[in-house]
């Protein structure tokens, strides 16, 4: 259910009782303010969010930002490098992203290690 692409689909789903649990990605539903809008329409038919992710620590961190706002939010997958991003403090705090209300959802790429992983030929934002 997590490739759904529209909120559309989602509540097509939500209606005829096909889920028991949501899982949207706002790499594939329309971004945040889609996956908000989706977590929101389950929470009509009283379903939890579970918000699937496959994207880079920054989006991670985004998505999580983003699902701190979802009343019935159950987890967020997380599968990525977390040596992309800095941050302040701790990154996990007994098993759980810990987020902050800095600019830019409080972390910063870590150019040293974004450097040293481009792929052959590349080149970082152009420099």
């Amino acid at each position: 259910m997590e490739q759904l692409l529209t909120p559309k689909s989602f509540h097509e789903m939500m209606e005829k009782r096909m889920c028991t649990i949501i899982e949207p990605d706002a790499q594939y539903c329309g971004g945040l303010l889609a996956l908000k809008r989706i977590a929101d329409m389950g929470e009509m038919y009283g379903l939890d969010t579970l918000c699937h992710n496959m994207c880079s620590p920054v989006g991670t961190y985004a998505q999580a930002h983003a699902s701190a706002t979802i009343q019935r939010f159950v987890a967020l997958e997380n599968a990525c490098a977390d040596d992309v991003i800095r941050h302040e403090g701790p990154l996990y705090q007994d098993g759980y992203l810990v987020l902050n209300d800095k600019p830019g959802f409080g972390i910063e790429l870590n150019e040293d290690y974004c450097r040293k992983h481009l792929s052959k030929g590349s080149t970082y934002f152009g420099t």
